[in-house]
C-alpha cells in the first residue's frame, strides 16, 4: 500500500481537478493506495512530526502559510525517502526544486493526459524501488521488537546509562545491541561517524559543525571530541564531492 500526500490550498483544483486525475494514475499504475489531501502546509509538517509519514508527497509551490519549497525541505529533515512531486502555476519555478531531489514537477496547465502520465510513471517507478527501511532490533516495553527504519531517517544513535539509544526526527528507540562498536562496526560503512566515544552520527544530518560540538539539522547539540573534529570534517568534504560527482 503506497501512502500519498496531497497540498494544495486551492480547493477547487484539488476536486475538479486533481482528485480524479489521482484516481486515474493509480488505476493506470496498478498499485494500492490511500490518499489525503491537505489545504495547509503546516497541517501536512504536523502529520511528519506525529510521525505519520508518507511515501509519495505532492506539494503546490505558492501556498499561503507556508509555500511548498520550505515545506519541502522540513519534510526532507524528518524523511528523506518519500517520493516527492510539484505542481505549480509557474513553469520556471522547475530549476529552484531540483534540489529537493523531486520525481516529477507539473506545470498546472498541463494537458490533463500529461498530468496522468507523469503521475502513474512516478507511482510504478515508486512501487518498484519502494524503500523497506533498516531492519533494526529494538526494545518496545522490555521485550525484543524489529522496526524497519531507514538509515536516512536515523539522526544519531546515543549510548546513555548502559543503553543504545536511536534517534530519529521524533522518536527514540532503545537498540537490543548495547555495544555501541558493534553498532559503529556496521553503521560507518553506511556513512555513520563516531564523533563521541557515546555517540554514532549520520553525517547527512548535521547543520553544522563547531569547535567541541555539532549541532544536527534537527537543532540537538552534541559533543564532538577535539581528536575527531578534523577526520570528521574530511569525511563531511568526501561526502559533498561524492554527491557532486553522482
Amino acid at each position: 500500500m503506497i501512502n500519498i500526500a496531497v497540498c494544495d490550498d486551492d480547493r477547487n483544483f484539488i476536486s475538479d481537478t486533481l482528485k480524479p486525475l489521482i484516481f486515474k494514475a493509480i488505476k493506470e499504475a496498478d498499485v494500492q493506495a490511500n490518499v489525503t489531501y491537505f489545504y495547509d502546509g503546516n497541517e501536512l509538517l504536523h502529520e511528519f512530526k506525529e510521525n505519520h509519514l508518507f511515501d509519495v508527497v505532492i506539494l503546490d509551490i505558492d501556498m499561503p502559510s507556508i509555500n511548498g519549497k520550505e515545506l519541502a525541505h522540513k519534510l526532507r529533515d524528518i524523511d528523506s525517502e518519500f517520493c516527492l512531486a510539484f505542481i505549480s502555476a509557474f513553469k520556471e519555478e522547475v530549476f529552484s526544486t531540483i534540489l529537493f531531489g523531486i520525481s516529477a514537477f507539473i506545470p498546472k496547465e498541463f494537458d490533463k493526459s500529461v498530468y496522468i502520465e507523469l503521475l502513474t510513471k512516478m507511482l510504478k517507478d515508486y512501487s518498484r524501488k519502494k524503500p523497506d527501511g533498516n531492519i533494526i532490533k529494538v526494545l518496545v516495553d522490555g521485550i525484543a521488537s524489529t522496526r524497519r527504519i531507514p538509515l536516512n531517517n536515523i539522526y544519531y544513535i546515543q549510548s546513555i546509562n548502559g543503553n543504545n539509544v536511536l534517534h530519529t526526527y521524533s522518536e527514540e528507540f532503545v537498540l537490543v545491541e548495547r555495544v555501541l562498536d558493534k553498532i559503529a562496526q556496521e553503521y560507518v560503512s553506511e556513512g555513520f561517524f563516531r564523533t563521541h566515544r557515546n555517540f554514532l552520527v549520520n553525517i547527512e544530518k548535521i547543520f553544522e559543525v563547531k569547535d567541541r560540538e555539532i549541532v544536527m539539522s534537527n537543532n540537538d547539540i552534541l559533543p564532538l571530541s577535539k581528536r575527531n573534529r578534523k577526520p570528521l570534517l574530511i569525511e563531511m568534504t568526501g561526502k559533498v564531492a561524492e554527491r557532486v560527482v553522482q
